[in-house]
């Protein structure tokens, strides 16, 4: 759903306000080292100027170096203050970075845990979500020290500029004249390759993986066994190779273009030379000038770079910008923040959840997975939803979730359309085990809490529920689980899975869905949980989705998925007396049962 309030953009000014919000002192010093930093070159330049002439004037005179000494002094001071306020800069960059990496990381991870679940399983947010993953502090901070040394660079040229113009307007007039081009081109260049960056993130990302399943622990069995590396590492050979090569042929062509651009700068310093050469024969200009401007002009050409390179990267980062604000802008989980006492009265007990007409189609598709089913889920009931692969089993607990919207049609908790209620106070009615758990690689004891966050220092409550999921391996609750660090254990899939369903048993909340929670589990083991189905429930209300048919005895209720519909419903006594989906599925499976 649609934000509601309108989503911050970030640009300059906003990336200089998070650089100080995070960092204050640390920017303003920054910037006034900047600041210094660029008034120092011309200051060097006129110094240098009169240290040059005051030499030849002492010399020729023979006036001693009284005249030159303050001059002398002045240089050294400058250096080492030149010195300092370097190594300053340096230091409040990095502070600026590690106090701004936390603020950018907890910006971006509280947009994504907003975010709905569509984007969650769309390739383009995914490409999207890389590129704004890509040295983001650096974004942000260099945005900000790139402004600063834009202005130290015009500081600098402007000073050079000055410099030059004591010997007429035309050489100052020239240099600006000269200074667009190299702006646009600088420009032009910056927006190109991050657009090529943009194009071709997804040969990146692709490539990525492929590296990743080649040193991946989880496919390490299977990789030695079907050896597959040789075809998975020509693969991802032939995506980096892909990838560099486009990636060279940018490079080159932006790297002609620039060094195009600098051969106008090497140009337009002879240029300036050829017209100091008169004012010097006449005597207008002195021997200290002609050295203070070769060395402005060869700083020139070295600061029109840097500013080549600062707009080449502003370009740059407003494409990284509009990705950040594209990112900022995806549609968050509407949230509903109250209820009216009435409907939270009606929500103390679980009643009943009734899909009506519900359609659904995944975003970005023609085709319904979900075509108007209807159906209702009541207390003290345990149901369970069987069906082939595909048929729409696990959407069906998605849009119970509310991780999708329907399509089409309404789904009541007790009446109350579940959008109007507070998604905190929804969310709380339901506990889950997901055939894709997550295996955290932690200790045994977090990984059960996480089902409820109130029991982290229940150690009883914990043991109980790993015994009621039937997880027995005799290990200690604060054992790493995983081989990742040195100590940790490794589990069997289907101890992971136990765990899993502890993790859930141990939340509080009403309403317990199973979607395919014994997949990783033997047949045989899995009709042996299910023994223990009255222990485990709790007199919780309990949804099973499943392909697997160990689970629908103990049901009251079975709906049967097939194409998008509710085929057959009923007890098994009754689906098994139609003799027709359900029970063509059961007669294939039930030898898997029998001990």
């Amino acid at each position: 759903m649609r934000q509601q309030e309108i989503t911050k953009k970030y640009n300059l000014f906003s990336s200089y306000r998070l650089v100080f919000s995070a960092a204050p002192l640390s920017a303003i010093i920054n910037g006034l080292c900047s600041l210094i930093t660029g008034a120092v070159t011309p200051l060097r330049a006129f110094l240098l100027l009169k240290f040059i002439d005051s030499s030849v004037n002492s010399y020729t005179q023979n006036t001693g170096f009284k005249e030159v000494l303050p001059f002398f002094v002045f240089l050294i001071a400058l250096f080492f203050i030149s010195s300092i306020v370097r190594n300053l800069n340096e230091l409040t960059t990095l502070r600026i970075n590690l106090k701004l990496g936390k603020k950018i990381n907890e910006i971006i991870r509280n947009k994504y845990i907003k975010l709905e679940y569509k984007y969650i399983e769309d390739n383009s947010f995914h490409d999207l979500l890389k590129r704004i993953h890509e040295n983001p502090v650096e974004r942000f901070s260099g945005i900000v020290s790139r402004f600063y040394s834009l202005v130290a660079s015009i500081i600098r040229l402007s000073g050079i500029v000055i410099l030059l113009f004591m010997t007429g307007w035309i050489i100052g007039i020239t240099i600006l004249v000269l200074s667009f081009p190299l702006y646009f081109i600088s420009l032009r260049l910056g927006k190109k390759l991050y657009q090529w960056w943009k194009e071709n993130s997804h040969i990146k990302r692709r490539y990525t993986y492929f590296e990743e399943l080649l040193r991946d622990r989880k496919s390490s069995h299977e990789r030695k066994m079907f050896h597959y590396y040789d075809y998975i590492s020509n693969k991802w050979k032939k995506l980096h190779s892909e990838f560099n090569v486009k990636h060279v042929r940018a490079q080159l062509k932006t790297q002609f273009k620039h060094h195009t651009a600098n051969l106008v700068n090497v140009v337009f310093e002879i240029f300036i030379y050829i017209i100091l050469l008169t004012p010097l024969v006449k005597g207008i200009i002195s021997i200290g000038y002609i050295v203070a401007v070769s060395n402005s002009l060869r700083d020139m050409h070295f600061y029109m770079q840097a500013i080549g390179r600062n707009l080449f990267d502003f370009s740059a980062d407003e494409s990284y910008m509009n990705d950040i604000n594209k990112f900022m802008d995806l549609d968050e989980i509407a949230e509903v923040r109250k209820i009216d006492p009435a409907g939270r009265d009606r929500l103390i007990h679980f009643e009943s959840i009734e899909f009506i007409n519900v359609s659904f189609r995944y975003p970005g598709s023609e085709k319904n997975i979900l075509k108007k089913i209807s159906f209702k889920i009541e207390r003290n009931k345990h149901y369970s939803i069987v069906g082939v692969n595909g048929a729409g089993k696990s959407t069906l607990i998605k849009l119970i979730l509310r991780l999708y919207k329907p399509t089409s049609g309404k789904i009541l908790i007790n009446g109350i359309d579940i959008y109007s209620i507070p998604r905190d106070l929804y969310i709380k009615m339901f506990t889950a085990i997901f055939q894709d758990f997550a295996r955290y690689y932690l200790t045994l004891k977090e990984n059960i809490v996480f089902g409820n966050m109130k029991k982290t220092d229940d150690n009883t409550a914990v043991i109980d529920t790993l015994k009621t999921a039937g997880f027995n391996k005799d290990i200690r609750l604060d054992t790493v689980l995983g081989k990742i660090i040195e100590g940790g254990i490794g589990l069997s899939g289907g101890e992971w899975q136990r765990i899993a369903i502890a993790r859930a048993l141990l939340s509080p909340a009403h309403i317990l869905i199973l979607d395919e929670p014994t997949a990783a589990l033997d047949p045989v083991a899995e009709a042996d949980l299910y023994t223990k189905f009255n222990e485990i429930t709790k007199n919780r209300i309990t949804l099973f989705i499943s392909h697997r048919l160990g689970s629908t005895k103990i049901a009251d209720k079975i709906l049967v998925l097939d194409n998008g519909i509710i085929a057959e419903n009923g007890t098994h006594e009754d689906l098994m007396a139609h003799n027709k989906i359900y029970a063509a599925m059961f007669n294939k499976q039930k030898s898997w049962y029998e001990t």
